[in-house]
């Protein structure tokens, strides 16, 4: 019988010279076999740290109100283009779903604090179904992010991340454009083992909150830099970054006339002078992001000369067995998009 450093030989062996196909099954056979050795600790460790994460919520939320904002920092831009762009805004709630998970959400549309219907002709009986829509990331797509759909795109091919991986991710920085409440950031120091996880945020008071909550929860990996995107700090911190990660900020936080020239300083930033492949995490896709700035397909296609699209469909599906929370949310990672970097 082989000893367990021969068996651990043989699979490095496999893993290098196998065909997909074979690896696919390897994997399926080990998940099946060894279920009941590691199913139950590894669903438990994920559920403590997602449990941290609500915890993180729950410190934030009193600051701010539903729609995660402070008096300052509502914004006055409506989407242009893309998903949210045909609601009206009259009509819409917008909620924070990172601060309220779905249980919380339900509670509050039951007692009346998110309403749930308007009146289409006052004191009248005529009411409809407002829209209740949120632009921030929930608990459970960081959890899939962290733990399958980026592990996946960096270390492909491997049954599970090795020590010598988590080492080099400890050498990395993520940074995250428009961090407002840093649930990114929070997810990744939970989730995930980066060196540096950087947030640009132009509200001051998003920073100084964040920076409160990660001082006192040991996030020391954490920072939060208060720029516009186009300034030379944020030039700075883009280029040192071996993953940008960028949920859905554009739209309603900045200027339409602005947008193109705020997409085009990042994607120069993140590119050029690039010694060392680099990933993007995004959420839409970069290619619907830039269609609805305006940007055409031409342009959008110079503009994504160095990038890649990876194909996450394998790591969102064992996300979704994984992640119980995922079951009937499928739809809050649908639409995020992994990408490789070239230098």
């Amino acid at each position: 019988m082989p000893s367990l450093d021969e068996l651990k030989a043989l699979l490095q062996d496999f893993r290098a010279t196998a065909s997909h196909e074979d690896r696919e099954d390897l994997k399926t056979f080990i998940a099946d076999t060894f279920f009941d050795l590691v199913s139950h600790d590894h669903t438990n460790e994920l559920a403590d740290t997602m449990e941290q994460l609500q915890a993180v919520a729950e410190d934030i939320r009193p600051h701010v109100d539903v729609s995660g904002d402070f008096p300052s920092t509502k914004s006055s831009t409506w989407p242009q283009s893309g998903e949210f762009s045909e609601l009206n805004p009259e009509t819409t709630v917008v909620y924070d779903d990172f601060l309220y998970p779905d249980s919380l959400v339900d509670q509050m549309m039951d007692d009346g604090t998110i309403p749930s219907h308007y009146c289409n002709h006052c004191g009248s009986h005529d009411t409809a179904p407002l829209d209740i829509i949120s632009h921030s990331a929930p608990v459970p797509a960081l959890a899939a992010v962290f733990r399958f759909i980026l592990p996946a795109a960096m270390f492909p091919n491997q049954l599970v991340v090795s020590p010598a991986d988590v080492d080099r991710m400890r050498t990395m920085t993520l940074v995250d454009v428009g961090s407002r409440l840093g649930p990114v950031l929070f997810g990744a120091a939970v989730l995930a083992d980066f060196g540096r996880l950087v947030g640009l945020e132009i509200s001051a008071e998003y920073n100084d909150l964040v920076s409160k909550v990660a001082a006192a929860r040991g996030y020391g990996q954490i920072s939060v830099q208060q720029c516009d995107v186009t300034s030379p700090a944020a030039k700075g911190a883009l280029s040192q970054a071996d993953v940008l990660y960028i949920h859905n900020v554009f739209d309603f936080f900045v200027d339409p006339a602005r947008i193109i020239a705020a997409w085009s300083a990042v994607i120069d930033n993140i590119t050029t002078g690039r010694t060392r492949p680099g990933f993007a995490v995004t959420k839409p896709s970069l290619e619907t992001m830039l269609g609805n700035a305006g940007m055409g397909q031409a342009d959008i296609a110079r503009a994504l000369a160095k990038f890649t699209q990876v194909d996450s469909t394998e790591a969102k599906a064992v996300a979704c067995k994984e992640i119980t929370a995922l079951e009937d949310r499928q739809d809050v990672i649908d639409d995020i998009t992994v990408y490789t970097i070239a230098p």
